[in-house]
This record gives structure tokens, C-alpha cells and sequence, in this order.
């Protein structure tokens, strides 16, 4: 059923503000440009990275970069990369493929492995889409180590979940697949006998298989100029904070040369706690950015970004009492995650009433209990201490939990918890 924002259905309200709700922000107009609340350095220093101007792409990088891209659970990453996205897949700038690996893997079981098949699928899928035709042996011939036809037939899956035995045939390569509609989640993702043998075959023989696919990328760049579809190939990884911290340190720290081999300039996305440990390995990639929180202290024009974040979803005058609404946003502390669920708390609460300043109230506590909770007695001391050390894996965990939140130059205390440390 499609929406029509802004919501004034309270049922309607508690879903568009879940922080699981999937909307496509730029789709359905509910995107909200914080630039100027923000800053535009870390995108207009990527884009120089991509030796891109004016959003077209200048001359070819000298090398193959790799860029790493954090930021706070619920900081906007996403939506930023999504937007980064928009505005250089095209034919003056860069054939961009982006992958959100939540949606495309089962990311609990992800394993570092499963990105090379994944990178190598989603480009092919994105030819089909564009109309671009393109053949490959080499990852035909891939395909059939990966695959065999007895598992093309009883395990490939397509996205409407039927097998695709009956249209496969005999020599069905990695084009094909994708040309019935695959669904790779179901085939390659989860965790069955498929999946486990790709793995130890991309494990066994990784650079081999690196190799094969930067002569395959050689082959399809000349096919998408010719397309006219961009002068370069770029890929854009949305990372997951479900993914455990140990594939990130295994993909990016300890067989990051891997990763750099892949001939591409690749943007990769990880959650704050995994960024402390990647960038300060002797193999750190190529450059590397945060997404910081929105600095709301005293800055009226910050506040009422946020607010249009929450407008825009749910009907302002069917939800809150006056102030509600600005006292929700500075509690939130510029972290877009924390204000969402602040609202959706206060909608819970209120259940089909309006949302008083008692009822923020009651739901600010409750949200600031849970991550107070969560702390433990060296959590309480570096706090008390204020010593913040970038690194040090209590900072690094409270980052990630929420408790503290990174600005712009600074590490503050949520404000969440303020009302609790100081008892």
C-alpha cells in the first residue's frame, strides 16, 4: 500500500518512524539536505579522490582507490552514499554500481569471500538492467568451478522463488543467471552447501580469481564508454552494522591486499567501532572519511533541519503539543537514528493521543535507561574522566552503542544519558 506524506494515521506514524522502516528518501521526497548544518568537505574531498569536478570525472585516477566510509549507526551514511551515487553515475563520470549489503546478503553469516562473487554479480546485473550486452568466457568458465549443473537445477533460485532448471539449459554462465532474474540472497548468501563451496574456492585461490575478474572489468569499461554510460566503473558498498567485527577485520585489515587488488575504485562503508581499528592498520586504504553527528547546540537553523526530518514523515499538528517537537530534536543530539527513535517512542507512548511534553519526557528516559544499562564500570569511568581516546576499544564500543557521539573535531556524551551520569 503506498503512503501519502505526511502521515496523520497514528498506526501509520509508529511505522514511517521505525528504525527499520525501508523508504527510499529520494524517491518519496523525504530527503532533507543538511549541507549547510553539516558540511560538504567529506563528500567534496571524495569527490576530488574520483578526480571528479562539477560531477564529471576529469581524467582516469592514477590508481585503483579505495575509500573507507564511516559514521554512527543511523548517522546517514546510507542515504549520503545513495546520494553520492546519483550524482556521479553518469555518462560525463563514473558507471556506479551501489550495493547495500543488508538487503543483498544474510549479513550475520557474511563472510569476507562472499564480497567477490557479490561485486562480480551485481556489476552483471546492472549491464542487463542498462540494455548493455556483454559475454564473458572467463566468467563463464568461472561460473562452472563455482557451479555445477546439478546445483544450477536444485539450488539457483529466482526472485519469484521458483528454480530455473526448466529455462537453464546446459551452459548456463554468470550472465545467464541474471538475465532469468536470480535471486542471489537465496542462492549464494545464505548458508547451504553453495555457499560454503564458492567460499572455499574464492578462499583457496583468491588472487587467481581477482585476476580473472579485472581482465573481465578491462573488458566491460570499454563496453559502458561505448554505451555511453560513464568513463569509469566504480562501486559503492553500503556496509551493516550486523556484520560481525570480525570480517570487517578480516576484509579490510588483514587481507586488505585483496581487496585492493580488484582493479576499481571502490567506496566501502563500515560502522564507527570497525573504522578505529581498519584506519590504524599498517594496510589502511587509500583515504578515508567520517560522516560526523549535526552540531545542534545554539544553531536554530540545525534544529529546524531536523524537525523537517520528522515533518516530513508524520503531520506535525496530528501528533505534537507545541515544543514537542524541538525538545525531541535536541535530545536527539544531531544523530538522525536517536531522533527517530525518540518520536516513534513518544508515538508508543501517546498510543492515539497527542504527544505532550510529559509523554517526550517519559520517553526520553526510557531511551537513555537502555544505554545506561548497557554501560559497565570502565564505560562510567571514561566518562567521568573525559577521556575520549579515538581507539581505545571502550570509546570505540560506546561510539557504537550511542553513549557517546562524534562531532565534527569533538566526542560528547549523549545527551540521552546526562540526566543519569549526573546522579
Amino acid at each position: 500500500m503506498d503512503i501519502i506524506y505526511p502521515v496523520t494515521d497514528k498506526f501509520r506514524a509508529r511505522e514511517v518512524t521505525e528504525l527499520d522502516f525501508d523508504a527510499d528518501v529520494f524517491k518519496e521526497h523525504l530527503y532533507v539536505n543538511l549541507d549547510e548544518v553539516r558540511g560538504r568537505e567529506y563528500a567534496d574531498d571524495i569527490k576530488f579522490s574520483l578526480n571528479l569536478r562539477d560531477d564529471k570525472l576529469v581524467e582516469l585516477t592514477s590508481g585503483y582507490i579505495k575509500i573507507l566510509f564511516s559514521g554512527h549507526r543511523g548517522s546517514g551514511k546510507t542515504t549520503e552514499l545513495q546520494r553520492l551515487h546519483n550524482s556521479i553515475n553518469h555518462t560525463d563520470a563514473y558507471y556506479s554500481i551501489f550495493i547495500e549489503l543488508e538487503k543483498e546478503t544474510v549479513v550475520g553469516s557474511f563472510q569476507p569471500e562472499d564480497l567477490y562473487i557479490l561485486i562480480i554479480t551485481k556489476l552483471i546485473e546492472s549491464l542487463e538492467a542498462s540494455g548493455i550486452t556483454f559475454e564473458s568466457e572467463i566468467l563463464n568458465q568461472l561460473a562452472s568451478e563455482l557451479v555445477t549443473e546439478e546445483e544450477i537445477t536444485g539450488t539457483i533460485k529466482k526472485k519469484d522463488g521458483s528454480e530455473i532448471k526448466a529455462e537453464a539449459g546446459a551452459s548456463v554462465g554468470f550472465f545467464k543467471f541474471f538475465k532469468l532474474g536470480v535471486d542471489y540472497k537465496a542462492s549464494f548468501a545464505s548458508e547451504n552447501e553453495l555457499s560454503n563451496k564458492t567460499r572455499r574456492i574464492v578462499k583457496s585461490k583468491p588472487l587467481e580469481i581477482i585476476r580473472q575478474f579485472n581482465q573481465v572489468l578491462d573488458e566491460i569499461r570499454e563496453k559502458v564508454k561505448d554505451a555511453g554510460k560513464g568513463k569509469d566503473i566504480a562501486f559503492i558498498i553500503d556496509g551493516s552494522e550486523k556484520m560481525g567485527f570480525d570480517t570487517y577485520k578480516k576484509l579490510c585489515v588483514e587481507d586488505s591486499v585483496l581487496f585492493k587488488e580488484i582493479n576499481c575504485n571502490i567506496i566501502f562503508s563500515v560502522p564507527i567501532n570497525a573504522w578505529f581499528n581498519i584506519v590504524s592498520a599498517p594496510m589502511s586504504f587509500t583515504d578515508d572519511y567520517t560522516l560526523p553527528m549535526i552540531k545542534i547546540d545554539g544553531n536554530s537553523h540545525a534544529l529546524s533541519c531536523l524537525e523537517d526530518i520528522i515533518n516530513k514523515r508524520i503531520d506535525h499538528n496530528s501528533f505534537f503539543e507545541a515544543g514537542v517537537l524541538r525538545f525531541c530534536v535536541e535530545k536527539s543530539g544531531g544523530c538522525i537514528r536517536q531522533l527517530l527513535n525518540i518520536v516513534n517512542r513518544c508515538i508508543v507512548i501517546a498510543k492515539l493521543n497527542i504527544i505532550t511534553m510529559p509523554i517526550a519526557e517519559k520517553a526520553v528516559a526510557q531511551l537513555g535507561q537502555k544505554i545506561y544499562e548497557r554501560l559497565d564500570g570502565e564505560h562510567l569511568d571514561i566518562i567521568k574522566t573525559g577521556d575520549y581516546a579515538p581507539g581505545k576499544p571502550k570509546v570505540t564500543e560506546m561510539l557504537f552503542g550511542l553513549a557517546l557521539l562524534k562531532y565534527n573535531g569533538s566526542i560528547k556524551v549523549n545527551p540521552l544519558l546526562k540526566a543519569y551520569i549526573n546522579k
